[in-house]
């Protein structure tokens, strides 16, 4: 009976379990460095979104609240006894009022793989997971009162205007973005089409036209109520990120 070598066959199997071990090992430290990899590229995107919508959010509310004071001011105006404005305000306040934004210019397309990635949901611990999954309602929010507004514009405010008032003199009273006053335009797009003045004084007794600038100071104003400490949540999810990506 020959001597079994259990000693060599135990180093052997070791070996082979070893291995086998190192072998999953050195998989699952893959697929861990995959996953960072993919999480960094993921936060990056993120993070470089946030921050634009974060500036364009702030220049944005810049004007949407000048316009809102336009319309308020106009508002009163239509419903005071005497008159406080004379043509030219009037007409600035009009020019101020035909400003909307259209959706390119605050939404997040990154929402999309936010809401159908697992790579976002496994990004961060909990506190910020919660902040993150609130600022996502918070943006939809946003959105959604802007859309209203940009959807009245276009289907209540202007054909009204284009009805009753003259369209290219209120284009044409102002060069500059409402609420920045240092910005203007060298080009009047409208300018060969006036051809004599008209006042809009007669519109700020019609009842029809009160409704519209009530309706739009309403939709003005809900822009900016927002979810619960919106932007500090905005603010905190940035700072996270831009922690996780300097690791």
């Amino acid at each position: 009976m020959k001597n079994i070598q259990w000693g060599r066959i135990t180093a052997e199997g070791a070996a082979i379990v070893a291995s086998i071990l190192l072998a999953f090992w050195i998989d699952a430290w893959w697929e861990s460095e995959q996953r960072r990899e993919d999480e960094l590229f993921a936060m990056s995107a993120l993070l470089s979104e946030l921050k634009s919508y974060r500036e364009g959010l702030r220049d944005n509310d810049i004007l949407y609240d000048a316009i809102r004071i336009s319309a308020v001011t106009l508002l009163n105006a239509s419903l005071a006894e005497t008159d406080s404005l004379d043509d030219e305000q009037i007409d600035l306040l009009l020019y101020d009022l035909s400003w909307t934004l259209n959706a390119t210019y605050y939404e997040v397309p990154i929402l999309e793989a936010i809401r159908n990635s697992d790579i976002f949901s496994g990004i961060g611990d909990v506190p910020f997971q919660l902040n993150l999954a609130e600022l996502v309602q918070g943006i939809e929010g946003v959105q959604y009162d802007r859309d209203r507004d940009e959807a009245f514009f276009d289907n209540h405010w202007v054909p009204y205007l284009a009805a009753n008032a003259s369209l290219p003199q209120i284009y044409n009273a102002s060069r500059r973005t409402p609420g920045f006053p240092g910005e203007e335009y060298e080009v009047d797009l409208y300018a060969a089409t006036v051809v004599s003045k008209r006042s809009h004084r007669p519109l700020l007794s019609e009842v029809q036209f009160q409704g519209l600038l009530q309706e739009r100071a309403n939709l003005l104003a809900d822009i900016f109520t927002r979810v619960p400490r919106f932007d500090e949540r905005l603010d905190e999810v940035i700072q996270y990120l831009v922690r996780e990506v300097a690791k």
